[in-house]
């Protein structure tokens, strides 16, 4: 075993039991789910920072800077502003709540389908997500080891489902401020190398970037068209997705309200949401750098990456591989195993532990156990949080079949989503907008978010044998969306809010809303 392998291994192992170190003191199910509200905030802004940052990231932007620009950067700008937004309005609203769940008021203001839902929409797109997460990480370690991919997605997912199930949140907590340590470390360290190899270092990667005239009036940095138009991969389509996301990140996502839930005061919640974005924002920029250094890297060293097939010279490595072989080929021994283990403290903030927690509080003690003991409670969050990383784990096995997971990703993330923030917005600005108002804007908002992601040329084909009797799969037998992908997930938002809030104003009725939600 070299030293590669042992330092990754000794990694894995030794955050797997440091987060289970914490059964000792989850002593019952609050401490489970709420780590008795004992956490500081610098812990949590680490933990918060590690939640951002993840394999996909990791990996994926530094393809995206490499193939194109920096245009997908511009979705973290709107992060500040989810940030100001959670520090004025979303921290003190559950901090004052008392409720662990993030959809527990959404039973009060629209009754127990908008919380079904909610919890529905939140546990879909955490299994989707952990599992390209896992089968991505998989796949970047197995070649460590000589091991099947299969068989390291199943390691992974072990790992992975052990200390959330054992250590609980705050288990998760503490072990993501170690793993957003090992990350910071390891892209440094990335960013080191790539500059070391580049002669003239960053001022040559500046020049050469900017040379790249088919990128735009910036080259390689350029942050996109600032045209305003909704059909293609615009600076404002791409802040627009960024918007809807950071905000609903903090708005009703479970594994940020559970945070806001475990800080020792509100003042630590608060602050702890800032150390996460400033850790953030610096972060996201040197992944893309990374890319571009990447690309001058290339141009410098044009022998470096091999070629496919040696008897076509036209087939060239692939593109999203590049940053993988770097990492494999240019770093020293030792500090390969250290950015590996980095990549894998991307993949291992889990969200079993909120999962788990939704399924207790929002499932089991709402539909089926109201009255359920204590014993029984840290039983269905163990056993929840096993059954959700299975389930993970299968999909890691399914989406190692699917080509392009970060395109996947941003394709059926916004379906996942399900327009959840769209229905908490109706539910804090819109008195008027009954049940049923915000029940049909949920079914038609939906509707428009599945008709624009199925007809995604690329979708379409994977779809369209379940459409298609006869004809040419590529035909697309409706109106296709004209809208660009990113466009989706803040599309759905946009529709159920203002239809929910125009039928609440057309109808005058005002609805029934519990004292939470004035």
């Amino acid at each position: 075993m070299n030293i590669d392998q042992v330092i990754v291994l000794v990694y894995l192992v030794a955050v797997v039991a440091f987060g289970c170190w914490f059964v000792f003191s989850t002593r019952d199910s609050e401490e489970f789910m709420s780590a008795g509200q004992s956490i500081p905030g610098w812990a949590l802004g680490l933990s918060i920072f590690g939640s951002y940052v993840s394999t996909l990231s990791f990996l994926g932007n530094p393809a995206a800077a490499y193939t194109g620009n920096w245009n997908l950067l511009v979705s973290s700008f709107a992060s500040p502003l989810g940030a100001i937004a959670a520090m004025l309005f979303f921290i003190p609203f559950y901090r004052r709540s008392g409720e662990v769940s993030a959809y527990q008021h959404l039973e009060h203001r629209f009754g127990p389908w908008a919380r079904s839902y909610g919890v529905v929409c939140f546990v879909l797109l955490q299994i989707v997500r952990l599992g390209m997460i896992t089968q991505l990480l998989g796949t970047v370690i197995a070649p460590l080891f000589a091991w099947n991919t299969d068989a390291m997605i199943l390691f992974l997912g072990v790992l992975i489902t052990i200390y959330p199930m054992l250590g609980g949140t705050e288990g998760v907590i503490w072990a993501g401020v170690v793993q957003s340590i090992v990350l910071i470390l390891g892209v440094m360290a990335c960013v080191y190398y790539v500059v070391a190899g580049v002669p003239g270092g960053i001022p040559e990667i500046l020049q050469t970037g900017k040379t790249v005239v088919s990128q735009g009036a910036l080259g390689k940095f350029s942050l996109g068209s600032f045209e305003f138009t909704l059909f293609a991969a615009s600076f404002w389509v791409v802040l627009l997705q960024g918007l809807n996301e950071h905000v609903r990140n903090f708005a009703i996502d479970q594994s940020y309200v559970q945070r806001y839930i475990t800080a020792k005061t509100d003042g630590d919640a608060a602050r702890s949401v800032w150390y996460g974005i400033l850790l953030y924002l610096p972060m996201a920029a040197l992944f893309f750098f990374i890319g571009t250094a990447l690309y001058a890297y290339v141009q410098v060293h044009p022998d470096w990456l091999p070629k496919m097939d040696p008897d076509n010279v036209t087939q060239a490595f692939p593109d999203k591989k590049v940053f993988q072989y770097f990492i494999n080929t240019v770093l020293p021994v030792g500090l390969r195993g250290l950015v590996i283990a980095a990549i894998a403290s991307a993949a291992m903030d889990s969200n079993l532990n909120c999962m788990a927690t939704l399924f207790l509080k929002d499932v089991y003690q709402r539909f089926m156990n109201p009255g359920c003991s204590e014993r029984k409670s840290m039983f269905v969050l163990h056993g929840s949080t096993l059954v959700f990383g299975t389930m993970s784990t299968g999909f890691a096995l399914l989406s190692a079949r699917l080509p392009g997971v970060l395109d996947t990703w941003f394709t059926w993330g916004g379906i996942a989503s399900g327009g959840i923030l769209g229905l908490f917005l109706l539910g804090v600005l819109c008195p008027r907008t009954t049940s049923r108002h915000a029940a049909f804007s949920v079914i038609l908002g939906v509707l428009v978010t599945l008709w624009m992601t199925i007809t995604l040329p690329d979708v379409w084909k994977s779809v369209s044998w379940i459409f298609r009797l006869s004809g040419d799969a590529s035909a697309i037998p409706i109106v296709a969306s004209p809208f660009h992908k990113l466009f989706i997930p803040f599309a759905g938002t946009v529709v159920i809010f203002i239809v929910g809030a125009a039928m609440g104003l057309v109808s005058g009725q005002s609805s029934s809303t519990d004292k939470s939600s004035r």
